[in-house]
């Protein structure tokens, strides 16, 4: 896929020696790493390796310590357009509670320059239709997982972070997810995945980052790194990790 400018193509991030070092204390250590268009890459470690903090500073949501980190080919603070490049659903980033789920999606779509009438397109992708003028702070940790997806989806993004997006998804949910991304890494988009649920992650993952203690133990093709660890499931894996 071309990049931000319309020049070779790219991959849909890189990240090159990310670090962050938070009250002297180093949560994520020189990490380098590639995620393709048309695929779903898990990005999977134990708590506390880093997951989250690497995800927020390529949301231009944390300033690395040093290191650099790219969105379809530039950074996500440079991208004319942020949220049709990328759509990030990541912790603690919800609405608020006292709005509906359609005020929250209009507020987002008028601040983006996206056409307000996607908002109901989007409450019928994500299954708000019948919640959506009730306020978030009604909403079941699904209902508030869904919502996040919707915001993530706004722009019609090529490329897809999220952190922990099956958290509170009941099976039908967890389906409805796993559709989702198939579907968006056919059309040659990207999905940045992390996630606990790591025997949902098998059925679906084409690629995999894995850290530890916010470093990179292994990333590539899923058989590569499985078979590298002579592990039988990315579960496996990182048990084998853990266990170290």
């Amino acid at each position: 896929m071309n990049g931000a400018d319309g020049g070779a193509r790219v991959d849909a991030i890189v990240a090159q020696e990310l670090t962050k070092v938070f009250d002297g204390r180093t949560v994520v250590d020189r990490l380098s790493f590639t995620v393709p268009f048309g695929a779903i890459t898990g990005f999977v470690g134990g708590n506390g390796s880093g997951k989250t903090t690497t995800m927020r500073m390529i949301a231009g949501l944390v300033r690395p310590s040093s290191g650099t980190s790219t969105v379809a080919g530039v950074p996500f603070t440079e991208l004319p357009n942020p949220r049709r490049a990328l759509g990030a659903s990541l912790d603690h980033l919800g609405a608020i509670p006292g709005m509906s789920a359609r005020q929250h999606l209009t507020a987002l779509s008028i601040s983006a320059g996206v056409p307000v009438a996607r908002v109901a397109e989007l409450l019928s992708t994500v299954g708000l239709d019948d919640a959506a003028d009730r306020k978030v702070k009604t909403y079941s940790t699904g209902m508030r997982q869904r919502l996040g997806l919707g915001a993530a989806l706004l722009g019609e993004p090529s490329i897809l972070l999220l952190d922990e997006p099956s958290n509170g998804l009941d099976p039908a949910g967890i389906r409805w997810l796993r559709d989702l991304l198939q579907g968006h890494a056919a059309n040659g988009g990207a999905a940045f995945v992390s996630t606990h649920h790591l025997a949902e992650l098998d059925t679906i993952v084409d690629h995999l980052v894995v850290i530890a203690g916010g470093r990179l133990v292994a990333a590539g093709p899923v058989d590569e790194v499985l078979d590298q660890a002579a592990a039988t499931s990315i579960e496996d894996l990182l048990m084998k990790e853990t266990n170290s």
